[in-house]
C-alpha cells in the first residue's frame, strides 16, 4: 500500500510539471520554434546552448551511479534503490502527452517506498514566453499553485512552505520547498528542488517519501 501511494504521488507531480508550462499557451501565448543543435563536444558551462535531448543524453550509469556533466550530477543510489530502465521512462513520459519534459532518472527505494524523479524542462517550449525571466523561485511559485489542483481522489495537500530555501545537492546549489499530502491516512512527504541550466532548461529533482522528509537525505544522495 505504502509503495502504490509514492507512485500516486510521483505521477501527480509529472502532471505539475507539464502543467507549469502550460500556463502560457492556455492564455493564447504560443510557443517559439525548435532550437538550433549545439556541437556534440560543448563544454558542461556552455549548457545554455544544449537542447534538452542533448543533456539527456550526456547522463549514463554505472552501476547505481548516475552522472551527467552537462547537468553538474552525480547521484549514487544506496543497494536498497533501484533506477527505471529508460524503456520504463520513456513509457512513463509518452504517457504524460505534452512536450518539453523528460526524465534524466527515476528510481525507488524497495525498503522505503521512496521514490526519486529527476526532470529536466525545456522552458522554450513549455513557457516560451517566460523562458529566460522565468527563474527558480518563479518555477517553484507555479508548481506550488498546482499541488491543490493536481490532487488525485482520496489524496489531499495538507502543507506547504510558503518560502523557498538553498539545498546543496553535490556541487550544485538548489531552491526547494517541501510538501506533505495526505493519502489513505498516510502522509506522503515530498522534497522540490530545482535548478536552471542555462537560459531555457530547468531541472527538477523530486523526492517523495512515506518517511519524514528529510532535505539533508536527499542532499546525501547526490556528490
Amino acid at each position: 500500500m505504502r509503495k502504490k501511494t509514492l507512485y500516486a504521488g510521483a505521477i501527480l507531480l509529472a502532471l505539475s510539471l507539464s502543467a507549469c508550462g502550460q500556463k502560457a499557451e492556455a492564455s493564447g501565448e504560443n510557443g517559439a520554434g525548435a532550437e538550433a543543435e549545439a556541437p556534440a563536444d560543448v563544454e558542461a558551462d556552455e549548457a545554455e546552448d544544449l537542447s534538452l535531448e542533448e543533456i539527456k543524453a550526456a547522463g549514463s550509469w554505472d552501476g547505481n551511479v548516475y552522472t551527467n556533466e552537462a547537468a553538474s550530477m552525480v547521484l549514487s543510489l544506496p543497494d536498497t534503490w533501484m533506477a527505471s530502465s529508460e524503456e520504463d521512462i520513456a513509457a512513463f513520459v509518452e504517457s504524460l502527452g505534452g512536450e518539453g519534459t523528460d526524465y534524466l532518472a527515476m528510481a525507488q527505494d524497495f525498503d522505503t517506498g521512496s521514490v526519486l524523479q529527476i526532470a529536466i524542462e525545456d522552458l522554450s517550449v513549455t513557457s516560451p514566453i517566460f523562458t529566460s525571466s522565468m527563474d527558480e523561485d518563479s518555477y517553484l511559485e507555479a508548481l506550488r499553485q498546482q499541488l491543490d489542483l493536481q490532487m488525485e481522489e482520496g489524496m489531499e495537500m495538507t502543507s506547504v512552505d510558503e518560502e523557498n530555501g538553498d539545498l546543496m545537492l553535490g556541487s550544485e546549489n538548489y531552491r526547494y520547498f517541501n510538501a506533505v499530502a495526505s493519502a489513505s491516512g498516510v502522509d506522503v512527504n515530498q522534497i522540490y528542488a530545482v535548478k536552471k541550466v542555462g537560459d531555457k532548461n530547468m531541472i527538477a529533482i523530486i523526492y517523495i517519501t512515506a518517511d519524514d522528509a528529510s532535505a539533508d537525505e536527499l542532499s546525501a544522495l547526490f556528490s
